[in-house]
């Protein structure tokens, strides 16, 4: 797998949202901060289904893109746009959406963003390593590629495409304007 080099130059910006329909989540990623590292992996770890995932908000997919894109407004003025800009300490999501059956190795530069977010937070980059692929979900006729913890893939490869799953995501940030999100869990 491509990596991205020591002496590459990385231009990254941090932004944490500050619109009033966003406060609650924040106030909730905050207080989940000291433990929110091990939420993030704990359950799926195991194979569990999750569980105790209540300040994963209600979301659709293209809620949470729209939602961010006030990450975007804010860099308009700049000379040239980030590579990458990391959203705060976590804004965590569930979303009804369908599986299409499709995945690929996630970009080094998806990666990397999530490498980033847990430095940034003072996580255990280590826990980056434990995504390796993308696999594409279906909102109505929208479609996201997701980064994908690789203990859930198994469980994944079984489904059928077109099923519906609930997700369970965490918006990571944004690689050149293209919006990441970690999968966590999910529930058929």
């Amino acid at each position: 797998m491509p990596s991205i080099g020591a002496d590459m130059a990385i231009n990254v910006t941090i932004v944490e949202m500050a619109t009033p329909s966003r406060a609650l989540c924040r106030t909730l990623a905050r207080a989940v901060a000291v433990v929110g590292l091990v939420a993030l992996l704990h359950p799926t770890l195991t194979g569990a289904q999750p569980g105790g995932w209540e300040h994963y908000a209600p979301s659709t997919l293209a809620q949470i893109v729209s939602e961010h894109a006030d990450t975007r407004a804010v860099r308009r003025g700049a000379e040239a746009p980030p590579d990458f800009t990391i959203a705060g300490a976590g804004f965590p999501y569930r979303v009804q959406a369908r599986f299409t059956g499709q995945r690929r190795l996630a970009a080094p530069t998806k990666l990397k963003l999530l490498d980033l977010w847990l430095r940034a937070f003072g996580g255990d980059t280590a826990l980056a390593s434990r995504f390796s692929e993308e696999m594409l979900f279906r909102e109505g006729p929208a479609e996201y590629w997701i980064v994908v913890q690789d203990v859930l893939t198994p469980a994944l490869d079984r489904l059928a495409d077109g099923h519906p799953v609930e997700l369970y995501v965490v918006y990571i940030g944004e690689v050149r304007s293209e919006p990441v999100m970690a999968l966590n869990a999910f529930r058929e």
